[in-house]
């Protein structure tokens, strides 16, 4: 088996090139298509692969694709944990806060931590 000489591109400086290409003709764009084409024609230039495949996922979710959906929230920024919400670690109910204070007084809270090396 003989070695490629040439070094080997890494794959995101192809995607990147690849997503700036004018979206292939014909693509759907589904229930914003028509957006889509008018915001083009105003800034002078088509909607380009990267474009398009956002607002194919965007018609998607808008038409009640969950998946769709949690692509384009997380492509926003909004992803759950992401800014560090208090959602991403859930709270203690006051069921468990008992629960640990019990553990706690049956010291199987301490034995638990030196066994693990937590030394806590």
């Amino acid at each position: 088996m003989k070695k490629r000489a040439a070094k080997k591109r890494a794959l995101g400086d192809m995607l990147d090139e690849l997503l700036t290409l004018d979206a292939p003709p014909g693509v759907k764009l589904g229930l914003l298509e028509d957006s889509a084409r008018e915001l083009a024609e105003r800034r002078g230039r088509p909607v380009d692969a990267y474009e398009a495949v956002f607002l194919t996922q965007m018609a998607k979710a808008l038409a009640g694709d969950t998946s769709a959906a949690a692509f384009v929230r997380d492509s926003a920024g909004d992803k759950p944990g992401a800014r560090g919400d208090a959602a991403a670690s859930p709270a203690l109910s006051e069921n468990d806060r008992a629960l640990l204070r019990k553990l706690d007084a049956l010291g199987r809270l301490e034995s638990r931590r030196r066994r693990r090396g937590d030394g806590a």
